[in-house]
């Protein structure tokens, strides 16, 4: 009896003992086609083959000789054995696939042809309302772009963070919010004991500071840094609301700006250096301020003496920062990295700066985050700017360094402005003309250390 060819309802094309009708005349295509099979990425198993490769199983009364023997007959070659089931890994020249596997088909002693199939895990997160969040993976809302995500769903297949301390330097954090509370930041050196246990001038700032009411509470009385933490850090895969660029990550609530999102730079400066003297690895500057400060850009210069990263916003004026400049986006420092803001057709939003000194673009328009329940009942909403793209950005560079832990923040950097997706509606409005994709940069693997 005879292999015969066919497709199961997953679309894998095999070979079993039987009659040969006509079909074998048909193998070629067949290999063809089934190199743009795709599984459904819920089950995350089967796909493409190995263009040049087939498994190929032998009756147990043939002998490894007459095994060799009959791949090399049919023009392929034993790559290498899988002994427990009497099969053989066969690789063929060029796209010769389809040929050997028809003459292996009719060999005697072969019980079966098959490709080798690529496995692969696609992970996506269980949170309900992962279907709003397009610019983790766009599915294809009316007149968005197919691409304009930041590739996060590749990226999962990787790593969904780890042991990373990202300062959040903003409004401050709902951090008793449903989806943020399990990544939010504790404090090693201080206890809620009435007592400064670290001595740095704040009695149980247990998880993170209040510097715009000079206490030791971040609760967020605005909004705003609650919806930038969710971006980066949203608990992800724990079927409830969001998930952040990083589903495990250490949220560092740093408030410097008041209810009316309204600070100053020493506020700033003084932020930044908390940040800093806490371990902060990332720093995401969601504001900007029109005039330089030496306060701000002394701060910044020390976070980078420390290899602390800062992602700044580009800001919401729609105008060109080589005209206008805004900081601490414009700052040219080894350790900032600027962020323009796109939306889902994959083209600048028209509220967004732009510039040569902008480094990069990430998805800002109509972003779905988390937010204190005051704010909406459920706990989340829509916002768009600057402000929430630069939170993408800064949660590729954690998950980045959850992957890559002894990279530096020039590495960190090199490797998300190295490997953005190029359009042509942000060529010459950023740096790199690019867009943030987290995945091509996880896939990068480590920079040169400076």
């Amino acid at each position: 009896m005879r292999p015969r060819l066919f497709l199961d309802k997953a679309g894998a094309l095999r070979f079993r003992r039987s009659s040969l009708p006509a079909l074998l005349t048909a193998l070629a295509l067949a290999f063809t086609v089934l190199a743009a099979i795709a599984v459904s990425p819920s089950h995350g198993a089967r796909g493409r083959q190995q263009s040049r490769e087939l498994v190929v199983g032998f009756d147990h009364h043939s002998s490894p000789v007459a095994q060799r023997q009959a791949v090399a007959a049919a023009g392929g070659a034993i790559e290498h054995r899988l002994g427990a089931i009497n099969a053989a890994v066969v690789t063929s020249k060029g796209d010769q696939a389809g040929q050997v596997a028809g003459k292996l088909a009719d060999a005697q002693g072969v019980d079966f042809v098959e490709p080798n199939y690529v496995v692969k895990t696609t992970r996506l997160p269980n949170d309900p309302e992962f279907r709003l969040q397009w610019a983790l993976r766009n599915h294809l809302r009316r007149r968005a772009a197919a691409r304009a995500d930041i590739s996060a769903a590749g990226a999962w297949n990787i790593t969904t963070g780890g042991r990373v301390t990202v300062a959040v330097a903003d409004t401050g954090i709902d951090y008793t919010h449903p989806d943020l509370a399990r990544n939010v930041w504790t404090n090693p050196h201080e206890a809620p004991n009435g007592i400064d246990d670290d001595g740095d001038g704040f009695v149980d700032d247990v998880h993170g500071v209040d510097l715009a009411n000079h206490d030791a509470d971040p609760m967020d009385d605005a909004g705003h840094g609650t919806h930038v933490a969710g971006i980066i850090g949203a608990r992800g895969d724990n079927r409830r609301g969001t998930a952040g660029v990083n589903w495990k990550v250490r949220l560092m609530p740093v408030k410097f700006l008041d209810a009316n999102g309204m600070g100053d730079t020493a506020g700033a400066a003084q932020a930044i250096d908390y940040a800093v003297a806490n371990g902060a690895q990332v720093i995401n500057a969601s504001w900007a301020v029109s005039e330089q400060s030496y306060a701000l850009s002394a701060a910044i210069e020390n976070a980078a003496s420390h290899g602390v990263l800062v992602v700044a916003a580009a800001g919401n004026d729609g105008k060109s920062v080589s005209t206008t400049p805004v900081f601490p986006a414009s700052y040219d420092f080894p350790n900032v990295i600027s962020v323009a803001a796109t939306n889902d057709r994959d083209r600048l939003a028209g509220f967004s700066n732009y510039g040569r000194r902008i480094d990069l673009a990430a998805p800002g328009d109509s972003i779905y985050s988390t937010v204190p329940r005051w704010l909406n009942r459920s706990g989340y909403e829509y916002e768009s700017g600057t402000s929430m793209a630069t939170p993408f950005v800064t949660g590729a560079a954690a998950l980045y360094l959850s992957r890559y832990p002894a990279s530096s923040d020039v590495g960190v950097r090199r490797a998300l402005l190295r490997t953005v997706d190029r359009l042509p509606s942000l060529r010459r409005r950023t740096l790199t003309g690019g867009r943030l994709n987290v995945r091509r940069a996880l896939r990068a693997g480590p920079q040169r250390q400076r």
